[in-house]
């Protein structure tokens, strides 16, 4: 949570208005470290339990339904999110390490394309489904597919050797050490319509093609977080422009 816009308090966890699609007694809640997942309503100190729970609102002009994705079915291997805007690999990769997701969404060429990305965080969570499990996939944009844990591009803040994924058995946001193997990597390419803002600060970007990719999965090691989602204003061409500067290795 950024600490310059939201006052830090001893919260643990926050609740949503969504329950777990099996079991109501869960109830979908993000916690201070950043991860998703289904908690018992008793856990909370209110209820009895011992843990922390927290209410956060919001309001907004735009429709909840408009904030649910759609997704259209592009037949040739992939879909389009038509909320975000991002087009995605509809199978994912064999079983990868971190690493290797990252170097997979390099040399990927899909439908005709070669710009294809790791996910940050944020946007790989989109795609899960709370009203379904088992796989908790958007089915009309990912039919037949099968749960599974996925790598998204975003380092662990405090701890870089680790990176977040998506369980999307169920939808948990977690993170994994980047040495272990898991069930693989789903590539977008695009950019997020909430990444766009950024984009036309620095004159251009048009879907994204100009950005260097290893910045946009997370090429950059040092200082934890990495993607879209964490990026620094520094790590940005310095002309005032998204041209895409020299591969770095």
């Amino acid at each position: 949570m950024d600490a310059t816009v939201f006052k830090t308090s001893d919260a643990e966890y926050w609740w949503s208005s969504d329950s777990h699609a099996t079991d109501p007694t869960r109830v979908w809640v993000t916690n201070a470290g950043g991860g998703i997942g289904p908690h018992p309503k008793s856990e909370t100190v209110s209820a009895g339990g011992n843990k922390r729970y927290h209410a956060r609102c919001v309001r907004s002009g735009i429709k909840v339904e408009k904030l649910i994705s759609a997704f259209t079915d592009n037949g040739d291997g992939t879909a389009t999110d038509l909320r975000t805007g991002l087009v995605w690999q509809q199978q994912p990769s064999d079983p990868l390490t971190w690493e290797e997701a990252l170097a997979y969404a390099e040399r990927l060429a899909l439908a005709g394309h070669d710009d294809w990305r790791m996910p940050h965080i944020k946007e790989l969570r989109s795609l899960n489904d709370d009203q379904v499990v088992n796989p908790s996939l958007n089915r009309s944009g990912f039919p037949g597919s099968a749960p599974m844990e996925t790598w998204s591009s975003t380092t662990l803040f405090n701890q870089p050797e680790r990176a977040w994924t998506v369980d999307f058995a169920f939808g948990i946001a977690s993170y994994r050490r980047q040495d272990r193997e898991i069930a693989g990597s789903l590539c977008a390419r695009g950019l997020s319509q909430s990444d766009h803002g950024l984009c036309r600060q620095f004159r251009g970007c048009p879907g994204g093609a100009g950005l260097d990719r290893r910045r946009l999965h997370g090429g950059l090691r040092a200082g934890g977080h990495v993607g879209i989602a964490h990026r620094r204003w520094w790590d940005l061409p310095a002309r005032g422009h998204c041209s895409r500067p020299r591969a770095a290795r």
